[in-house]
């Protein structure tokens, strides 16, 4: 169930209105930044302002100015501004899952990790983080961690607890620091 909905009764229409999906892979509009977060809907310029601001775009708006086009699916934008785009479009929309893949790869160190944070500092909705970069900071905050290997679960818990079981994880996250 979700928020009291039991999912198989629920049409696959109605899941797009409960669902956002930051993706590693964003189609975007030969238009503005604007354009592209809201997908030429309605919302309130405080609530977009927002949203980009957590996505890590406002620097990028400032500096190329509010009628800047994105080029044809993004081109006139590097990867990671495509990703953040793809963030602040989920951001807006305020649903309550927020499905996570690898959003954060195109982007460097410092602003990854402050994209992590923001995600994580959302209240009032279920996270489902798809992520290669294994950071202490950020998955000590996750509820639950689960490492997979060839498609398959092999590990679960809480990163404290994987840390100190020494098991798959734990080979995992020391390799990668």
């Amino acid at each position: 169930t979700l928020d009291g909905h039991e999912l198989r009764d629920v049409e696959a229409g109605s899941l797009y209105d409960l669902v956002s999906l930051i993706d590693q892979s964003v189609f975007l509009f030969d238009d503005t930044i604007r354009a592209n977060v809201t997908m030429f809907r309605d919302f309130p310029d405080e609530a977009v302002d927002d949203a980009v601001r957590r996505a890590g775009l406002a620097a990028l708006v400032a500096e190329k100015g509010e009628g800047f086009r994105c080029g044809e699916n993004g081109s006139a934008l590097s990867g990671g501004e495509r990703q953040r785009v793809s963030t602040a479009r989920a951001l807006l929309r305020r649903t309550p899952v927020l499905l996570v893949d690898e959003a954060t790869a195109a982007l460097d160190n410092q602003t990854a990790r402050a994209v992590g944070e923001e995600i994580l500092g959302l209240e009032g909705l279920t996270r489902v983080v798809v992520t290669h970069r294994l950071e202490a900071p950020l998955l000590e905050r996750y509820d639950e961690v689960v490492a997979l290997r060839d498609g398959r679960v092999v590990e679960r818990g809480t990163f404290d607890e994987l840390m100190a079981a020494r098991g798959y994880f734990y080979s995992l996250f020391t390799v990668s620091n």
